[in-house]
């Protein structure tokens, strides 16, 4: 076959005003597209920065009607935010901790959405200087308490900084500094890494459970829930929706974090083991995130009725 030696055509842009102009415009538009989805997020955060809302878990407020952005757990040493937690339009309730150091710094525990009005309380009791995520989960809102408090150190549970790199801008990693953390939190926290669980060979929550030693309150996060049952409660806040999730974690969750998550002898035997440590600290109130705070009965033999 005989190839063509037919010239071939060259297309030749001349850049006339006109065309300038529409390059111009295109470049100004990839810039602004590019850098839209950083800016999502803050922008985001400004449109609700007036975000708090009555839920099930602030409800009921005082008697004069006002909302409690902050409570008061143990006088002057921990406080906790209760606010609405959507997950598919269910409100599984969400509660930060505050702990006051004795050198009158803050210690939060899974931060919440930071509106103005929580911040400005927040920022009453003293400065914020340590921002833990516990496990894989409770990192939504990680991001915007750093960056609206930069100076803090961002903390996350074993193996999330490197899980989370280039996403969320972690410090430092529990799993990384040793004993590190116990001097930065001036030795007042006992701490247990429920390693037990994993799915297809990798960690699913692998949280981190703090109990404080001035206050005797254990933190949780996702190992223990204890959702109401709805009696008494505003029907418009505590739904058909969220009883059904209560009914889905208790009745078919709860059973699969044990066989599935736990599976194996070695695994429930770490799960035993875990129940055992958290047994050993010293602690009379559990702060749940998910739930009601636990102060009555035999707190200590909660997490063993929960979990084996």
């Amino acid at each position: 076959m005989r190839a063509s030696t037919s010239p071939k055509r060259i297309s030749i842009v001349v850049a006339t005003p006109r065309t300038t102009q529409t390059l111009k415009r295109k470049t100004r538009r990839f810039f602004l597209l590019s850098s839209s989805s950083s800016s999502l997020e803050e922008k985001r955060e400004d449109e609700n920065k007036n975000a708090f809302k009555t839920c099930w878990s602030n409800h009921p407020q005082t008697e004069d009607g006002e909302n409690i952005i902050v409570k008061e757990v143990v006088k002057n040493k921990l406080y906790v935010c209760e606010r609405q937690f959507l997950w598919n339009t269910i409100d599984v309730g969400g509660r930060m901790a505050v702990v006051k150091l004795q050198n009158g710094e803050l210690w939060v525990h899974s931060p919440i959405d930071l509106d103005e009005e929580t911040k400005k309380e927040i920022e009453k009791l003293g400065e914020v200087k340590h921002i833990v995520s516990p496990n894989y989960e409770h990192l939504k809102y990680a991001k915007m308490w750093k960056r609206a408090y930069p100076n803090a150190t961002l903390w996350g549970c074993p193996g999330l900084k490197e899980k989370k790199r280039g996403e969320i801008p972690y410090d430092k990693d529990l799993g990384d500094v040793k004993e590190e953390w116990k001097d930065e939190w001036l030795n007042e926290f006992e701490m247990v890494h429920w390693d037990c669980e994993s799915l297809f060979s990798k960690p699913f929550f692998n949280e981190v459970s703090f109990a404080h030693k001035e206050s005797k309150c254990l933190m949780v996060t996702d190992v223990y829930w204890n959702y109401p049952d709805g009696e008494g409660m505003d029907e418009k806040l505590y739904t058909f929706k969220e009883k059904g999730w209560k009914f889905l974690m208790d009745v078919i969750y709860l059973p699969i974090y044990k066989n599935v998550l736990c599976f194996g002898e070695e695994k429930k035997k770490k799960l035993r083991a875990r129940v055992e440590d958290v047994e050993r600290l010293d602690f009379d109130t559990i702060v749940p995130c998910h739930g009601t705070i636990v102060k009555d009965g035999d707190v200590k033999n909660t997490l063993r009725k929960h979990l084996l």
